[in-house]
């Protein structure tokens, strides 16, 4: 903040005309002087009810000054962090807190305050009985258990019997006895970044218990260990924290030794924990245990709680111990959760599965926090055009962003979350149109313009598609390497290769391509078109592949490297090719989706593993098309679920219809391509 601007608010307190209740001076380069003065102006100053002081660097120097600044009785909220306040500044600030029966929230983030001072701000609220004290940040000094000692013992209740007269010599064997007046609600309890470890966890996890207040702890980079945590989970299993909805433990960051032993997580533990997620009092929003480990079998039980759990929103377990089981419990839970936004390790979050859920859950929060706001502002005494209007557009972003927008494997993967809820939605806006009907948003032709736009919404009109045109010779492909070589033959190309994948062989090499005649002899097809001697070796490929596979020797690297390749060059360029020309050549979206679908496959698998390996897994994938029993292969099955719809689980039936659907997109693959020119031959991969 600029000194012409600093000067300018204090003129306004000077003239008593500062109208905002927050006076905020932000690095505004104050020094004690300006303390001095804003102490006193202040009290002609009623209306301000909040100070912003942070970042000026105050230092001890304005120590004298904090306590007649945060004693004035109208002050609610003070932020005093980044001012490298010490000792002395620790003390003239807890002597304000003491007699200052409004103030409900202070900041004291990064400064220099040791853990004796940390214990003075403590006693100080003990000493206000009529303190308001609901926010305490206290995060980044270098307090330490003292602290959080004296901070559980504040918190637990422990009043005087009313039957003991409120006198001076009474009120001294009180304060002996451990008796207490004071009624502190804390709600909110941050001590990131500082020196607490499991000597004061436990008393202070203690007394939030016995108080009950408490709706968000951060503990962050602290040394607490397993015993606090435990602390934290048994109280929260007997309802003593029944409003916490933010859970803050990150660890300190791991050693190089490996994460210490009181950091990593008993089983037991954790399934209490998961076991309160699935509970449906629990409030937690946020839940962040980074840093500590959770075996695989933790891991999975939180999963499984995230399937009935309404509430969280973040999840963060980066440290826990991913594996395939661990994923594929994370993914089953998904299909059922829609409140889940947020989730790590990296393991977790890339996963795409994973994340179109996430994401979906994403769109979902914004669309009904959007919504909530618009019916606010319709069902207003005294409606704000411009405020309606912002409204509104967001309310449309969001519904689009939600079920317009997404991309075509976000809804394959997300499919039966679209479907519900695209119902819904539609029915929540009309609905909304009947509010608005109601509303005093205006006269008669504005409501119908809105209720005209919620129809263009749920109703959007679809482009009207150009006729394709049967041409002979399909026009040149913007994609195409070479300006003679035209789109079909391109993909027929591509399609030779993958038929040569499920071609029965035991020989890395393959025979020289056949030339093309200069004048082939049309064959009526099953097209109705001709058909050249190179699409009816295509179509036997294909009719041979059903049959049967001769095995391929695993160690054979050069066949390994030459099916790797193959393959390869099919999927990659097959998938770029029908996404950057869908629309000219009219290919399904089916189609798409398939050899999309079937390059998942193949890129989600091992990258690591040895061309032998690849070629085990497309032999596998090469099954699907002839095997009538669903394969006995662990792997292979769990590639084939990610073809299925969500939330369906593959057994013999659906393993039938999946594989009837494949062979389907084959042969229609192939109808199609008999319509283009006869496509080159593949030869064999070159040394």
């Amino acid at each position: 903040m600029s000194q012409a601007k600093t000067e300018q608010i204090i003129q306004a307190l000077r003239d008593k005309n500062h109208k905002d209740g927050a006076l905020a001076l932000p690095k505004a380069g104050l020094v004690s002087t300006h303390l001095a003065e804003l102490s006193k102006l202040l009290s002609d100053n009623p209306n301000v009810t909040a100070l912003d002081l942070s970042d000026n660097g105050l230092s001890d120097i304005a120590a004298v000054t904090y306590e007649h600044v945060i004693a004035q009785p109208q002050i609610r909220q003070v932020n005093l962090s980044s001012n490298k306040i010490g000792e002395l500044g620790s003390v003239s600030i807890s002597r304000g807190m003491a007699v200052n029966p409004s103030l409900e929230s202070i900041d004291l983030t990064q400064n220099n305050i040791p853990d004796s001072s940390g214990v003075r701000i403590v006693q100080a609220l003990g000493n206000n009985t009529t303190s308001a004290m609901h926010t305490l940040n206290l995060t980044n000094n270098q307090l330490g258990n003292d602290t959080a000692v004296a901070l559980g013992k504040l918190l637990t209740p422990n009043k005087r019997p009313t039957w003991l007269p409120n006198i001076a010599p009474v009120n001294f064997f009180i304060k002996l006895f451990g008796f207490n007046d004071t009624d502190i609600r804390l709600k909110t309890l941050r001590l990131t970044s500082n020196n607490i470890d499991d000597k004061g966890g436990v008393p202070l996890v203690r007394g939030l218990a016995l108080n009950g207040s408490i709706e968000a702890l951060d503990l962050e980079n602290n040394n607490i260990g397993k015993d606090t945590f435990r602390e934290i989970i048994f109280s929260m299993q007997n309802n003593k924290m029944p409003n916490l909805r933010v859970l803050n433990l990150n660890a300190k960051k791991t050693p190089a030794t490996g994460i210490p032993a009181n950091r990593k997580l008993a089983d037991d533990d954790i399934l209490i924990l998961a076991e309160i997620l699935t509970t449906q009092s629990t409030k937690l929003t946020n839940l962040s245990l980074s840093g500590w480990e959770i075996s695989e079998k933790g891991a999975i039980a939180l999963a499984k709680a995230l399937k009935n759990n309404k509430t969280l929103t973040g999840l963060y377990i980066n440290g826990a111990i991913i594996t395939e089981s661990v994923c594929d419990s994370f993914r089953v839970a998904l299909e059922s959760n829609t409140k889940l936004k947020y989730l790590n390790p990296t393991a977790l979050a890339n996963d795409r599965y994973i994340s179109n859920h996430l994401l979906f859950n994403t769109h979902l929060a914004r669309y009904e926090e959007a919504l909530t706001e618009l019916k606010t502002e319709i069902t207003r005494p005294v409606v704000d055009q411009a405020q309606l209007d912002e409204k509104f557009s967001l309310y449309q972003s969001a519904y689009r962003n939600l079920l317009i927008d997404p991309d075509t494997q976000a809804r394959l993967d997300c499919s039966e979350k679209y479907e519900k809820y695209t119902r819904e939605c539609k029915q929540q806006a009309l609905i909304l149109q009947a509010e608005i009907g109601r509303s005093k948003i205006g006269d008669q032709a504005r409501k119908q313009a809105y209720i005209d736009r919620i129809n263009a919404m749920i109703n959007p009109k679809k482009p009207e598609s150009e006729p394709v045109e049967k041409a002979k010779t399909p026009p040149a492909s913007p994609i195409s390497a070479k300006k003679d070589v035209g789109m079909g033959e391109q993909v027929a190309t591509l399609f030779q290769g993958f038929v040569g994948l499920f071609t029965p062989t035991t020989t890395p090499s393959a025979s020289p391509a056949p030339s093309r005649p200069s004048t082939p002899p049309a064959q009526p097809s099953i097209a109705g078109t001709t058909t050249t001697p190179e699409q009816r070796e295509s179509r036997r490929s294909i009719s041979a592949a059903k049959e049967s596979v001769a095995p391929v020797p695993v160690d054979n690297k050069k066949f390994a490297e030459t099916v790797s390749t193959n393959i390869k060059s099919f999927l990659y360029g097959l998938n770029k090719s029908l996404q950057e020309a869908n629309a000219e050549y009219a290919y399904p979206a089916n189609l798409h989706r398939f050899y999309t679908n079937l390059l998942n496959i193949y890129l989600e698998t091992d990258r690591e593993s040895s061309q032998i390996g690849n070629n085990q897994r497309t032999i596998l994938l090469s099954k699907v098309l002839r095997n009538e029993e669903l394969p006995n292969d662990k792997g292979l099955k769990q590639q084939l679920k990610q073809l299925l719809p969500a939330g369906t689980e593959l057994n013999s039936e659906n393993y039938k219809i999946l594989r009837s659907a494949m062979i389907n997109e084959v042969k229609f693959l192939n109808i199609q391509l008999q319509k283009m020119p006869a496509p080159r031959q593949l030869g064999p991969a070159k040394k």
